[in-house]
């Protein structure tokens, strides 16, 4: 038997309001984009050892699986957080913008759902 953990990510709210003038926001934000660098670097590692087991044979590759989602959410969360920070890039800053706009499309597209009687 598997026993997983699951941890709901802080995501860019953090454990304070935000704000660029709040110097234990930013040591916080500094932090946590270190965090998810350092998971990014071993989400990497996984992907790569998924792709070499699946060369092997049958079943490979359900690691990388397993934890495309998670890394999804953390790409998601550092591109907030670099925002917020100043340091992200031009193109880093048109990925969160993609993902928001098509983000809140879903969210409006949800409220739209009527059931016919």
């Amino acid at each position: 038997m598997v026993v997983t953990s699951t941890a709901l990510p802080a995501f860019a709210c953090g454990p304070m309001p935000s704000g660029s003038d709040n110097p234990a926001r930013q040591r916080w934000v500094k932090k946590r984009i270190e965090q998810l660098d350092q998971q990014n670097e071993e989400y990497r590692t996984a992907r790569l050892k998924a792709k070499f087991e699946h060369q092997l044979g049958p079943g490979g590759g359900s690691e990388y699986e397993s934890i495309q989602k998670e890394h999804h959410r953390e790409q998601v969360e550092l591109l907030m957080l670099k925002n917020e920070a100043g340091v992200a890039t031009p193109a880093e800053r048109a990925a969160l913008n993609k993902f928001l706009h098509k983000r809140e499309g879903h969210v409006q597209g949800q409220g739209q759902h009527h059931h016919q009687r």
